[in-house]
């Protein structure tokens, strides 16, 4: 009953799918067909007669791994439904894509009787999807890829392609692709294209291409030609790259290799190619058989024939080169050869080494020149060079005779003419002595440049660097023109920042020089106004200090197109300034080479009736210890103690004013007497005081010693400490200064130390610190010390005498010895506190003696201060003097307050000695 149930019910399930539109397949549970229907057959080209009884297998295509029908029959066999695609093949080979449902049909007793399997054609759906992925694929791709059939004509593009051309599908469609090649590359990629269907080879061939922009670039083509499974041709698939810009860099490269190749070719040095490691030279260029007398081809042949060729002296060396150029170094080497004629030639070979992008070498190159004539043209270099020396030896030896020849009578004239104006004599006199007095100094001026630039000319100008106070230096520089400055009354200024390092290396003879020179033209050129020297910090680096000088004034100024000819030699601004202020054009020039010796430039800023400044910067170094970090005072005895400043000079207001304010005093400034009177006046009404008053000597109105006359009439004021500054510094001054009961005297510009040695001194005396010295004027300062014994060695008769007559003058004994010998001697018999010693004396000169003292001396200990004096002026004489054993150095002419300035300073080194 059961069995005709199920048959029945089976009956009616087909009747049910005879007309799905779906192919529907039955089997039992072994697999075996038992039924399809109609859309089966429509699918598969299998009839229900073939079909049924056989096993779904026959539709296998072989696609699938067996895996994908184990899990499937896994599947349905435990009850499930599985669903999947297959691909399959039909009856007449072609192959389908099918979706796919088998569902197990169970009976009444709950067991699996059938499998329905539900298929349904996706073949369409597949290839569009297929199709769709190729598009997007292809459209993604940077290359042109392209199809055609087996015509030729294309059947797809892509996006490159269509973007390339400038072009649509439908416009190339049915077109074939050798007509967008150029005319002549379309023959040969016909043929190309021919030869690989033929062959059933890939195509490969690079063409050119018309591109959108209308030109013509360069396609890598790569192509595979399709057949059926019958063998049928059905047109080439393939793509195509842009290779324009690789086709011009080897194009560039092929060119450059040419033209270098030429270059190699022509060239009359010697181009030479050699591996790393390899023991020859595949090229050398056709210069080496004129070099060195041998054929290229003797070289390729054998190699070591060139080090063969190198001069038997120069060979080991060249060798050990060699083996550092193979190893990669870069190499410059000069050597002798031989050639076969035996003819020697200089070589200079050069040699680097190329390397891959490993950093490895791959071929060492080098260039090699023939360098006879320039040794020949070097080694007569030499000769020339050496005879120069020779010549400027001469040169420099007939300057330094010069300079002692023209400075020792030089010394008589100057020196006799100051002890001379030293005694009495009437004002007939005293004219005609001045006179002589300022020729004479002219004279010495003129000397001075032309034995300066003969000495730059020469190369023998030079720098003696020491450690040197800034302020003294400047001060002094300044102060050596404050006579002339008054006589034409010019106001002199010296400004140095008061936080500024003091004690700084560098040569203070010639930053003296530099600022005589030029403040000294700024006071010749000014007929009224001011003279300002101003010193600021530039730069600071690890060896020093630049600082930054501007001399400025108030004279006649300089015309534009004069302002860079005047450091020129020989030249002024103006040449009718010679006759109307004299000088020898070379001042500027010697100034502008001395500035640039001491690390620094020179240049002028300047307007016509106006004024200029001359600003000029120089390197110095550091001090070696004890660097004095600017000026300070004791704080206990300048603080806060209110001082009022009188002058009609702004700049010297402002910089008297910021100097005291570093002091921690507290300066009032007033531009004349009568203000001052005022401010004295205010401060009584106040209940205030002032510690002090400095007062400047010549005032318009009521000058200073007025001033000071009129305060002393004051009770409240009677006593008020002064300080006068005079710019003149005249005969006569000191003593209406006591007479006034001033504290001090001062001549412009002002020296910081000076001020501050004064300030100490006075408030430290009205303070009961110390007894009150006697007020000196400041231009009789330093003449004074105790009386000495000294061995003057001189050898002239008119210098004896003025050396003598100055040092006696002062109250010290001199003992005279006209030689070296004579020197030595003196010395033997006698005890001195010093030595004045000429340099050139018959005999024994000033060195040797010096040398003979310092090896006396060595057994005892003792040590005598030496004092050069001499007419030598030329670079390097102050160090050979002090090297030697000499403990000072004063050029001739000597000025008084030079030579007892150098005896104060070598006393005073030689009393720290003994501490």
């Amino acid at each position: 009953m059961n069995k005709e149930s199920d048959n029945f019910e089976q009956a009616n399930l087909v009747a049910a799918v005879d007309q799905a539109a779906d192919a529907i397949v039955i089997t039992d549970t072994s697999g075996r067909i038992q039924y399809v229907n109609p859309a089966f057959t429509a699918l598969t080209g299998f009839s229900s007669d073939e079909a049924v009884g056989q096993n779904p297998r026959i539709l296998k295509s072989g696609r699938q791994p067996d895996s994908t029908y184990e899990q499937l029959w896994s599947t349905i066999q435990s009850g499930a439904v599985w669903q999947g695609e297959l691909i399959n093949r039909r009856k007449d080979g072609t192959l389908y894509h099918e979706d796919m449902r088998i569902t197990p049909v169970k009976g009444s007793n709950g067991e699996i009787v059938n499998f329905i399997a539900i298929k349904r054609d996706v073949t369409k759906e597949k290839i569009h999807e297929q199709e769709s992925l190729f598009r997007i694929m292809a459209d993604g791709c940077p290359a042109l890829m392209w199809v055609t059939n087996a015509d030729g004509r294309c059947e797809f593009i892509n996006r490159a392609y269509r973007e390339f051309f400038n072009t649509t599908f439908e416009q190339v469609e049915g077109l074939k692709w050798q007509t967008l090649l150029h005319p002549d590359d379309a023959p040969g990629y016909l043929e190309a294209s021919n030869r690989s269907v033929r062959e059933r080879a890939p195509l490969r061939s690079e063409t050119r291409a018309g591109s959108a922009a209308g030109e013509w670039r360069w396609l890598a083509t790569y192509a595979e030609p399709r057949f059926s499974q019958d063998g049928e041709f059905l047109g080439q698939v393939g793509l195509s790259l842009d290779i324009t810009e690789s086709k011009q860099v080897e194009q560039a490269l092929r060119s450059s290799e040419e033209k270098y190749r030429q270059l190699a070719e022509n060239i009359r040095e010697v181009f030479w190619i050699m591996p790393p490691e390899e023991d020859e030279i595949p090229y050398v260029s056709p210069a080496f058989e004129q070099v060195w007398g041998m054929s290229r081809e003797s070289l390729y042949k054998n190699p070591f024939s060139w080090v063969e060729s190198i001069h038997p002296e120069d060979r080991e060396r060249a060798r050990l080169l060699l083996t550092r150029q193979v190893q990669g170094e870069p190499v410059l080497r000069e050597y002798r050869i031989r050639t076969p004629e035996g003819v020697e030639k200089w070589i200079r070979d050069r040699a680097f080494a190329v390397r891959d992008q490993a950093d490895k070498v791959i071929r060492v190159v080098g260039i090699a020149e023939e360098i006879t004539e320039q040794k020949r043209y070097e080694t007569d270099l030499i000769h020339a060079r050496e005879a120069a020396d020779v010549a400027n030896q001469a040169k420099s030896e007939f300057l330094a005779n010069m300079s002692h020849e023209i400075r020792t009578p030089m010394n008589g004239i100057i020196g006799m003419t100051e002890l001379t104006l030293d005694t009495e004599l009437d004002s007939t006199q005293r004219e005609y002595l001045n006179a002589v007095k300022y020729s004479a100094d002219a004279l010495m001026s003129v000397i001075n440049d032309i034995l300066d630039f003969s000495k730059i000319e020469a190369g023998k100008l030079g720098l003696d660097p020491v450690e040197f106070s800034l302020r003294d230096c400047v001060g002094h520089a300044m102060k050596t023109l404050s006579v002339r400055a008054y006589e034409k009354d010019i106001e002199l200024a010296c400004s140095v920042p008061p936080e500024l390092v003091d004690v700084i290396v560098g040569d203070p003879v010639r930053l003296h020089q530099v600022i005589l020179n030029l403040a000294g033209n700024a006071v010749k050129f000014t007929a009224q106004g001011e003279v300002v020297l101003c010193v600021q910090p530039e730069g600071v680096d690890e060896d020093g200090m630049t600082l930054h000088f501007a001399i400025t004034d108030t004279g006649i100024g300089i015309p534009p197109e004069k302002q860079k000819v005047i450091f020129n030699p020989f030249t002024q601004a103006d040449t009718s300034t010679t006759r109307q202020y004299g000088g020898t054009g070379l001042g500027l020039a010697i100034t502008s080479r001395l500035v640039e010796m001491m690390g620094g430039r020179l240049w002028v800023a300047s307007e016509v009736g106006k004024g200029s400044t001359f600003h000029f910067t120089a390197h110095f170094g550091k001090a070696a210890a004890g660097v004095s970090v600017g000026i300070r005072a004791d704080p206990a005895i300048l603080k806060n103690l209110r001082v009022l400043v009188v002058d009609d000079n702004a700049t010297n207001q402002q910089i008297l004013k910021k100097t005291l304010e570093y002091w921690r005093m507290r300066p009032t400034v007033a531009a004349s007497a009568e203000d001052a009177l005022a401010l004295l006046d205010q401060a009584r009404l106040a209940g205030s005081t002032f510690a002090l008053l400095i007062v400047d000597c010549h005032m318009p109105g009521m000058d200073g010693f007025t001033l000071v006359e009129e305060i002393r009439k004051s009770p409240e004021w009677a006593g008020l400490t002064t300080v006068m500054l005079s710019s003149g510094g005249q005969r006569g001054d000191a003593q209406r200064c006591k007479q006034l009961g001033m504290a001090g005297y001062l001549v412009k510009p002002i020296l910081q130390s000076e001020l501050l040695d004064t300030l100490l001194g006075v408030l430290g005396s009205r303070l009961g610190a110390t007894e009150p010295a006697e007020l000196v004027p400041d231009h009789q300062l330093g003449n004074g010390s105790r009386p000495l014994c000294i061995l003057l060695a001189e050898d002239n008769v008119v210098n004896q005498r003025l050396a003598m007559r100055m040092l006696e003058k002062q109250g010290h004994t001199v003992v005279l010895a006209g030689d070296g010998v004579m020197a030595l001697a003196a010395l033997e018999r006698g005890r001195f506190d010093l030595v004045l010693m000429d340099v050139q004396m018959p005999l024994m000169d000033g060195v040797q003696v010096t040398a003979a003292i310092r090896k006396q001396e060595k057994a005892g200990g003792q040590h005598i201060p030496i004092i050069a004096m001499t007419a030598h002026a030329m670079s390097g004489d102050r160090q050979r003097f002090l090297a030697s054993g000499m403990d000072g150095y004063v050029s001739k002419p000597v000025h008084s307050k030079e030579l007892f300035a150098a005896i104060e300073n070598v006393l005073s080194l030689a009393a720290w000695d003994r501490l």
